[in-house]
C-alpha cells in the first residue's frame, strides 16, 4: 500500500506543477501559453531591428556591391531589392511572419506543438499576429515560466538579410530579413504621416 503511494507522488508532484504553472499565467492552459510565448518572441524581435533597420538594408546593399566582381549584376541585385521593398505591404510581411515563426518555433523547439487555437479553422490559415494580440490584450504582462526565446532569436540573428529576399508565400521566409522590412516601412509609413501632420498645423 505504500509502495502504491509512493509511485503515485511523481504523477502528482507532476499534476500540481503544471496547475500551477498555468494557474501562474492568468488561468491560461498550454496552447494559451505557447501563443503568448509566441507573442513575446515577436515582440523581442521587433524591437531588435527597429532601431537601426535601414542602416542595416544599406549596409548589406553596399556590402553586396563591394564583394560582387559583375556591376551589372550588382545594380541587378539592388534594383530587385529596392522594387521588393516598394511593392511588399506591411501586411504582406505580417502574414509572411505570421506563418514564418510558428515553423521557426517548431524547429528550434521539437516538443512545441503548434497550438490549433492559433489556427483559423475557416481559413485553413494562422491568425496573424495582430488578431493573436486582440485575442490576448494582456500578454505582456503574463509572466511565464521556462520561457527560453534566445534559442530562437540566436537563429534568426545568425541569418543573412536578403538571402532568399522576402520567401516563398509558403512560411519559408528569412525572419530577419522579414523583421528588417517591417521596421524600415514602419519607420516610413511614421514619417510619412508626421510629414503630413506636419503641414497640416502648418496651414
Amino acid at each position: 500500500m505504500f509502495h502504491k503511494i509512493i509511485n503515485k507522488i511523481p504523477g502528482i508532484f507532476c499534476l500540481i506543477l503544471s496547475c500551477f504553472l498555468f494557474a501562474s499565467c492568468g488561468g491560461y492552459d498550454e496552447q494559451d501559453v505557447t501563443i503568448i510565448s509566441y507573442l513575446k518572441i515577436n515582440d523581442l524581435l521587433e524591437n531588435k531591428y527597429f532601431e537601426n533597420a535601414e542602416e542595416v538594408i544599406t549596409n548589406n546593399i553596399g556590402q553586396a556591391l563591394q564583394l560582387s566582381d559583375n556591376w551589372f549584376e550588382s545594380l541587378m541585385f539592388a534594383n530587385t531589392v529596392e522594387k521588393e521593398i516598394d511593392n511588399i505591404s506591411l501586411a504582406d510581411i505580417e502574414a509572411e511572419i505570421s506563418q514564418s515563426l510558428w515553423e521557426y518555433i517548431a524547429a528550434c523547439y521539437p516538443a512545441t506543438t503548434i497550438p490549433s487555437k492559433a489556427q483559423n479553422t475557416e481559413t485553413g490559415t494562422y491568425y496573424s499576429i495582430s488578431e493573436l494580440k486582440a485575442m490576448y490584450p494582456d500578454y505582456k504582462e503574463v509572466e511565464l515560466k521556462d520561457f527560453i526565446p534566445m534559442v530562437l532569436i540566436s537563429r534568426v540573428e545568425k541569418e543573412d538579410v536578403f538571402d532568399g529576399l522576402f520567401g516563398d508565400g509558403d512560411g519559408n521566409g528569412n525572419l530577419k530579413t522579414l523583421y528588417v522590412l517591417q521596421a524600415y516601412k514602419q519607420q516610413h509609413k511614421n514619417a510619412v504621416t508626421d510629414d503630413e501632420t506636419s503641414c497640416a498645423d502648418d496651414r
